[in-house]
């Protein structure tokens, strides 16, 4: 299983993602925070969203062909 840093980038990097489709605007039109500048919750629920997809689409270590997250 990752660690939660392991997650934490995925959804730094799924944030960006988001932001770069809506031109780094929010649901209200302004401006997108940083990452950083996020509340925690706020960070956790995309972390949490992430490891949603990973459960999800069942995604596995090709080394160790262990889950990435379990249940």
């Amino acid at each position: 299983m990752k660690d939660l840093a392991y997650f934490t980038e995925q959804a730094r990097r799924s944030y960006r993602a988001y932001g770069e489709v809506t031109d780094f605007k929010n649901y209200q039109g302004l401006p997108m925070p940083e990452w950083d500048d996020l509340t925690v919750k706020i960070q956790q629920a995309w972390v949490n969203a992430v490891k949603q997809i990973f459960r999800d689409l069942q995604v596995r270590d090709t080394a160790t062909n262990e889950l990435f997250v379990e249940d």
